[in-house]
């Protein structure tokens, strides 16, 4: 005589099927989230690449780097609306996928979510990045930070105010926002790169 088949899985069966569901997904989530971790870093670098490309369009044109803050004809101009014209349109919202609330800075529609390097405020003008600097003035491009990830609604970093000119750690104004603890920096050569410990001489121009 034929057994009649089961239509239903008993509930030893259907916990088990779940443990090994269980299991799978706590093997497969950790690499989730670093593969989606390592996607937001990579676009992170991918805008700060495309703000120096414009940047360093800027410095051919001129041989000067950006100042963060200048007048021109009464007018107030922070560096994101200096570098516009050397951006696409479509470029020129260069946000952090992991900026909590992107912040337009007052009195431009820009949206960015990177700061320039104000390292030096109180010292020597030819070497900070609020003025002007000459190009051929920065002694190590290669290991400056020109741009790097700026809390909300800020568009200087690294640097003190005109009154508050201590340089602490942490660094003023860097938002700390990738996995590690980690910021997206960008320095004055052109590259990219993640960092995490960061002291005077990654931000001094002079040095």
């Amino acid at each position: 005589m034929k057994r009649k088949a089961r239509d239903n899985f008993s509930l030893v069966e259907v916990l088990v099927i779940l443990a090994i569901v269980a299991v799978f997904t706590g093997m497969l989530l950790p690499a989730l989230l670093r593969a989606r971790a390592s996607a937001r870093n990579t676009k992170c670098l991918n805008n700060q690449k495309q703000l120096l490309l414009g940047t360093l369009m800027y410095v051919n044109d001129s041989t000067y780097y950006p100042p963060t803050w200048c007048k021109i004809e009464e007018v107030p101009l922070r560096w994101g609306d200096i570098l516009a014209p050397y951006f696409a349109e479509e470029d020129r919202a260069l946000v952090c996928p992991l900026d909590p609330a992107p912040t337009p800075y007052a009195g431009t529609e820009l949206v960015l979510s990177y700061g320039v390097n104000n390292f030096n405020l109180q010292g020597d003008k030819r070497w900070c990045f609020w003025y002007p600097v000459r190009a051929t003035d920065v002694r190590t491009p290669e290991a400056t930070i020109f741009f790097a990830d700026a809390r909300s609604g800020q568009y200087l970093v690294g640097g003190g105010y005109v009154w508050q000119p201590e340089f602490a750690h942490e660094v003023k104004n860097v938002a700390y926002r990738h996995s590690g603890f980690n910021f997206s920096a960008g320095f004055a050569d052109g590259h990219v790169e993640s960092c995490d410990i960061t002291d005077g001489s990654d931000w001094d121009a002079g040095q």
